[in-house]
């Protein structure tokens, strides 16, 4: 992951959490760049569903993100200590 696709990511995930409609240009925009990028995104995303348990948007990326080379990411994250997260990490597999 390059330095710039860090910060895409960051700007993606913060607008996520800062908007609650999914009508949104701004969560459009966040919502397909984070799907451009792909799976490198997964470990943010991951720490930002952490941080917001229960949020659609980020669940749904990170539904669409999954296949046989992040699962690593998700596995890891189903053995948190955090039971919200662990949660959520249930619902997405």
């Amino acid at each position: 992951m390059s330095l710039l696709d860090g910060i895409k990511i960051n700007k993606a995930i913060s607008t996520l959490l800062e908007s609650a409609d999914p009508r949104d240009v701004d969560v459009v925009s966040a919502i397909a760049k984070l799907k451009d990028i792909g799976r490198s995104a997964v470990p943010r995303l991951i720490d930002a569903l952490a941080e917001s348990p229960n949020n659609a948007f980020i669940e749904n990326i990170l539904v669409s993100l999954l296949d046989n080379k992040s699962l690593a990411e998700y596995m890891d994250a189903i053995t948190d200590t955090d039971r919200s997260l662990v949660t959520s990490i249930a619902r997405i597999l």
